[in-house]
């Protein structure tokens, strides 16, 4: 009986391992299906997710991060 426990706890302890995602700081994602259908109405915040469909579907992670560009332009100026 505690050998069939132990496997139990195994199996879930390794199915909530496999049925999750994650999203890195700074990004979101996309869930892709298994038909590769990408749905842009739900995406995924960044963090862990649980979720049986994870098993099948792929996530695909995108930067939303603010990046700030410096620019220095030269310019011909009769002033200058």
């Amino acid at each position: 009986m505690k050998k069939l426990f132990n496997i139990l706890v195994i199996g879930l302890v390794t199915f909530s391992a496999i049925s999750c995602t994650t999203v890195d700081t700074g990004h979101e994602a996309a869930i892709i299906s298994y038909g590769g259908q990408t749905d842009m109405s739900e995406t995924l915040p960044e963090g862990i997710h649980w979720g049986l469909s994870y098993l099948w579907n792929h996530t695909e992670e995108y930067g939303v991060r603010e990046q700030t560009y410096t620019y220095e332009v030269t310019l011909n100026d009769k002033n200058v």
